[in-house]
């Protein structure tokens, strides 16, 4: 995982789910040298190349990085303080990103980026990886695109029989992700 200089790679879906974990980390200003550390060590422990984009990450991963922890102190904590109950647990962001996957032989297949109350998703086997409205598997792109070439989101939504909320949810995600 994140290995490399990165110029011109191109990521599996797996290791895509793993980075957006491994944010949600960094967002913690926790160092990346020691996110990868703890994916190494986690890899190891849960016997799996990709443990960011395990199943078993929300229920065991509070777990096996606090024995990360207690094996490799400093550089920033990994984990958060869960009160009353004083125990450790992953950060807030990535259990919101892990409840945002859907898993297959205990590894992500599906990713909802925005949430699962938002109709965009990512799903390796559909249209190449790229995002797509649920159950329709119409691009985020094809949408972006026919709205820039002057079509109005009532007609987008007609014509693809969707609601104009949803066009406008995947405009708005379309914007962000290519800024």
């Amino acid at each position: 995982m994140l290995k490399g200089d990165g110029a011109g790679q191109l990521v599996s879906f797996l290791t895509l789910v793993e980075i957006a974990v491994a944010k949600h980390f960094r967002q913690k200003n926790v160092r990346l040298e020691r996110i990868r550390r703890a994916h190494d060590f986690a890899a190891q422990r849960m016997g799996t190349d990709h443990p960011f984009a395990f199943a078993r990450l929300a229920a065991l991963g509070g777990h096996v990085l606090a024995e990360f922890e207690k094996e490799s102190p400093g550089g920033g904590s990994l984990l958060a303080l869960e009160h009353p109950s004083e125990q450790w647990t992953l950060p807030g962001l990535v259990i919101e990103t892990l409840s945002a996957l859907d898993f297959e032989a205990e590894l992500a297949s599906r990713w909802f980026p925005l949430g699962r109350g938002y109709p965009i998703v990512i799903d390796p086997r559909f249209a190449a990886g790229m995002p797509t409205i649920v159950e329709r598997r119409v691009t985020v792109e094809t949408i972006r695109k026919r709205f820039k070439t002057g079509m109005s989101i009532e007609f987008i939504a007609h014509d693809l029989r969707l609601d104009n909320q949803t066009v406008e949810d995947v405009l708005r995600y379309g914007d962000r992700v290519a800024a």
